[in-house]
């Protein structure tokens, strides 16, 4: 099961992948673990991904920096 967050009609959604569409769920991965879905699909297609959670930034750390510009 494959999950993704998105912007739909102009707000922040959380949806469920299946094959090339979005199913629409309510609320987010972290407030309401039954997660109900809306009934409402969007083409995967076009969509503006966004990042997994809120707050939206992510930080990613390299431990061999050095290692890698000696290659």
């Amino acid at each position: 099961m494959r999950w993704t967050r998105f912007t739909h009609q102009g707000q922040a959604a959380l949806g469920r992948i299946e094959g090339d569409e979005v199913l629409v769920h309510k609320d987010d991965l972290f407030t309401d673990p039954d997660l109900l879905p809306t009934g409402e699909r969007v083409p995967l297609a076009g969509l503006a991904w966004l990042p997994p959670c809120v707050p939206g930034k992510i930080i990613g750390l390299w431990n061999n920096f050095r290692a890698a510009q000696q290659k």
